[in-house]
């Protein structure tokens, strides 16, 4: 039997200081430098925060799956950047472990992520894990309303809720955005399957949505996130999306055992070509990802739909993982750092109002 859970947070909340950070009166924390390693000061476990997490689990067929739950106060992941919903904190199928965090703690001050060898330590936007997904179009629209609004006026973050542009800054998803309305979520959990939905109501900016994601283990053992955005505003929510699929296998490192197989790869070049190459549509490491290393670089979007994958990543010994995706891909990103590997394919998101727009995908885990 499906249980619905009710998450409202009412604006009695509102300006709530996400993932603890005290904000300036211009409503943005300062940024760090990304590669400061003083910046990671005052970081929390990760372990530490799961624990403390309310958290959700599906199982299927020998796939086990644990989510983090949207909550402002307690949520493993409170930023503005990722979507609340379908964070998979771990997955596992039979002995095999997939996901979970790719960094070993947190910390207010640091804008993207500080690596000094011994931990990874994110800032609050970054502390994304599984296929964590962001709702952000290039440029000059990147997220709906912020180029329309002044200073002081608001803007919204499919995912997130109701966001205060502080200045005539552009637009970065790095900064922390004060929350002015984080809407409603409802979760409800069946057999296999989670759905969350969320609702962010009609304000002065003309917006609003109702945006539901269903993460189901289906026959078979495929994982299917599933999406619906349904515009109940005035104004049409142009943007893109993109799954940033922090992709991991246990604890083993990228090194030269780690593959990646895309038809987005073909023609592309590492910009640090010491550290990988591109052959066809495989990408393979030269050697071990070491500290501060990492390969990285935007890929045209061509990609099939439904019958073969978008991607590949497989680790010997350590298993694989494959996206399908039912829609047209508009770009893509590949990044890589020592102890995870993403591809991070966009689809482009036009929903006038009173229309929806449906997307997904299914990604393949094999133990082998």
């Amino acid at each position: 039997m499906a249980r619905p859970e009710s998450r409202a947070m009412p604006k009695s909340r509102a300006m709530i200081a996400v993932a603890a950070l005290s904000f300036a009166a211009a409503g943005i924390a300062p940024a760090a430098a990304a590669d400061d390693p003083a910046a990671a000061a005052g970081a929390e476990p990760v372990a530490a925060l799961i624990a403390r997490a309310p958290r959700a689990t599906i199982e299927r067929g020998g796939v086990r799956i644990e989510l983090a739950l949207p909550d402002p106060g307690l949520g493993f992941y409170r930023g503005t950047r990722f979507d609340w919903s379908g964070m998979i904190l771990s997955l596992r199928l039979g002995q095999r472990a997939f996901h979970g965090p790719w960094f070993d703690a947190v910390a207010p001050g640091v804008r993207d992520y500080v690596d000094d060898g011994q931990r990874i330590v994110t800032g609050p936007q970054t502390n994304g894990t599984g296929p964590a997904e962001e709702f952000v179009g290039a440029a000059p629209v990147f997220t709906p309303g912020y180029g329309e609004a002044e200073p002081g006026g608001t803007f919204i973050k499919i995912g997130v809720g109701r966001l205060l542009r502080a200045d005539d800054r552009p637009y970065n998803r790095f900064n922390s955005y004060a929350v002015v309305d984080n809407g409603a979520w409802q979760v409800t959990r069946g057999a296999g399957k989670i759905t969350f939905v969320h609702y962010l109501p009609l304000a002065a900016d003309g917006y609003a949505y109702r945006y539901e994601k269903t993460v189901a283990i289906l026959p078979g053992g495929e994982v299917l996130v599933d999406h619906r955005l349904s515009n109940t505003g005035r104004k049409p929510i142009v943007s893109q999306v993109y799954s940033h699929n922090f992709m991991r296998f246990g604890d083993y490192r990228v090194d030269p055992a780690t593959t990646v197989t895309s038809p987005l790869l073909r023609g592309q070049t590492p910009k640090d070509p010491a550290l990988a190459k591109v052959e066809g549509e495989s990408l393979t490491f030269h050697r071990a990802l070491g500290r501060g290393e990492s390969v990285s670089f935007p890929t045209p979007g061509s990609a099939p739909i439904n019958t073969a994958p978008v991607f590949t990543v497989r680790q010997s010994g350590g298993g694989s993982i494959s996206g399908y995706s039912d829609s047209p891909i508009a770009r893509a990103l590949f990044w890589s750092i020592r102890t995870v590997t993403a591809v991070e394919p966009y689809v482009a998101i036009d929903v006038a109002p009173g229309a929806e727009q449906h997307w997904a995908w299914r990604y393949r885990y094999s133990a082998r």
